[in-house]
Formats: structure tokens, C-alpha cells, sequence
């Protein structure tokens, strides 16, 4: 028997909701309403959706003022437990067009981003939630609602049992590692981020890392970049990178992925062991694995 979609709505304004209420019941779509991060948390540990509509401004609980951060944090969290494949977000602001608020949005793993004045956004709201059901679901309307590939912590993520080795040696300005067991050659910025990230990673403080301490400039197009670099050398998605949506990284990975050739890296690479060099717990030493 077919199923019918279903969407979490993320919104404090009951006008706002009345309008999406509309617009998804045109569409023969289920839907959940939470006004608090702490509802749309609840809600998300009690049901599967096929689709999010994200405000970015509202509570964090009753009582608490509406602020803009609550939304960029609610994303990151989200983010943190669903794959954008899997659970597509559609965020939505107030805000005029321009601001910095779609990127951010988009950095943080947001699907799709719609102006709240519906009428005036250049693509009507009904043909962005279709397009990203094409990712989650079956667009006919035979909702699928698979299980997320990507609960944070279970261990079953796509990511989970990959490998990391850094060997360190350049050639033509990359640098080499070892994925999955794999010769890879990788850009120098992708190479370092990995190290801090790896670094911190065997710290005891959560493995958190702020982002201008993984690149100087503009550290959400490094991190785009190295996710990319890394799609292309060795088929990865970049999923296990976690931004807190506060400007901090991490790598969520089990104990044991990241081991590196203590010798090479120590004649390649030493101000950056010295720095960073927590991962000397896990070293190798020699030419290869």
C-alpha cells in the first residue's frame, strides 16, 4: 500500500504555518509542526520524514527568545544525524536576498533555500519540495521513507571503517596518503586539514577544532575544497567531516582511522607534527604501511 510523504515543519509564526499547511495539503503531504529546536529534536527521535521546512529564526525552547542562530544550529545538528540525500532541508528566512544567509545555509548542508514572502521567491515553494523528494523518495507519491544511511554514533555510517595513512612525500604539489589502502595524492590543504582534524580527534575535549586554526582564510571553501579533493582522489563524500554550525569541525570516525609513517612525516612535514601532535599515538614507522 503506497504512503504518503511527510514533512517536518520548523516554525514559530502561525501565519507562516497556515500558508505551508496549504501548500503541503495541496500536495497530499503529511505533516509535523514544531515551534522549538527542542520540539523538532523530539519529533525527529520519534519519526522518519521525507523532507524538512527549516525557519532560522524561532526558539531554542518555550520561553527562550527567537534568534537567527537557533536555525543554523537545528541545521547542524540535523546534519549531524541525516545525510542531505536522506533527509533533504529546505531552509527559509524573512530575510531579504543577498544576505549571507543562503550560503551559510548551504555550507551547512541545507538542500534547498526559499524567501518566506512565497509568492515573490523566483521558484515556487511546491517545485523545490519535488525536486528534493527526487532525493529522498519516490516523487510519484510511493514514499520509500528509507532509513537514514547516517545516524551519528551507530557506526553504520557510510563513512564508517575507512582509513586514513599519512606517508607525506609530495609530487607535482600533492601530497601522498593511503584511503581505504589506496595510493592517493592530495592537495597540501586537504592534507593538512586532515592532520589537525586527525589531531584533535585524539584529544579528550570532543575533537572539536575551531575553523580559522584549519586555514587561515576562508576556512568553509577549504573544507569545501578538501571534501571535494577527496571525492575525486578516492570516491569519498566528505560525510564524516561535522560542522557545529558555530564555526567549529570534526571528524566523526571510529578509533583507530587515522595512522600515519612517523619517519616520513617527521622529514616532510615537521612543523606540523610538532604542532599538531597528538597523532603520534597511532604512528608507523617506515616507508609504507
Amino acid at each position: 500500500m503506497s504512503s504518503r510523504h511527510k514533512a517536518l515543519i520548523v516554525d514559530d509564526q502561525r501565519g507562516i504555518m497556515e500558508i505551508l499547511g496549504a501548500i503541503l495539503s495541496s500536495l497530499d503531504h503529511d505533516y509535523d509542526y514544531a515551534r522549538t529546536q527542542r520540539e523538532a529534536r523530539e519529533l525527529l527521535k520519534a519519526n522518519r520524514y521525507c523532507y524538512i521546512l527549516l525557519d532560522l529564526e524561532f526558539p531554542a525552547d518555550d520561553g527562550v527568545t527567537a534568534r537567527i542562530q537557533t536555525g543554523f544550529n537545528c541545521l547542524a545538528e540535523i546534519r549531524q544525524r541525516f545525510h542531505r540525500d536522506d533527509l533533504p532541508v529546505i531552509v527559509m528566512t524573512a530575510h531579504e536576498k543577498g544576505t549571507e544567509y543562503p550560503i551559510r545555509a548551504l555550507q551547512l548542508g541545507a538542500n534547498d533555500f526559499a524567501q518566506k514572502d512565497f509568492e515573490e521567491d523566483l521558484e515556487p515553494l511546491d517545485v523545490k519540495i519535488r525536486r528534493v523528494l527526487a532525493q529522498a523518495c519516490d516523487v510519484t507519491g510511493d514514499c520509500r521513507r528509507k532509513p537514514s544511511r547516517r545516524a551519528r554514533g551507530s557506526g553504520e555510517g557510510a563513512e564508517a571503517g575507512h582509513t586514513f595513512h599519512f606517508h607525506g612525500e609530495s609530487r607535482r604539489r600533492r601530497y601522498r596518503m593511503e584511503i581505504n589502502g589506496s595510493p592517493c595524492w592530495v592537495c597540501l590543504s586537504t592534507f593538512t586539514i586532515l592532520w589537525k582534524l586527525a589531531s584533535a580527534a585524539s584529544q579528550s575535549h570532543g575533537g572539536w577544532v575551531e575553523g580559522r586554526e584549519l586555514n587561515s582564510g576562508n576556512y568553509h571553501n577549504a573544507i569545501a575544497r578538501m571534501k571535494k579533493d577527496l571525492e575525486q582522489v578516492a570516491h569519498l563524500d566528505g560525510r564524516f567531516v561535522e560542522n557545529d554550525g558555530q564555526g567549529r569541525f570534526r571528524v566523526n570516525l571510529p578509533t583507530g582511522t587515522f595512522s600515519f609513517d612517523a619517519q616520513a612525516m617527521r622529514v616532510h612535514h615537521p612543523r606540523l607534527v610538532e604542532r599538531y601532535p597528538h597523532c603520534q599515538g597511532k604512528a608507523t614507522v617506515g616507508a609504507g604501511r
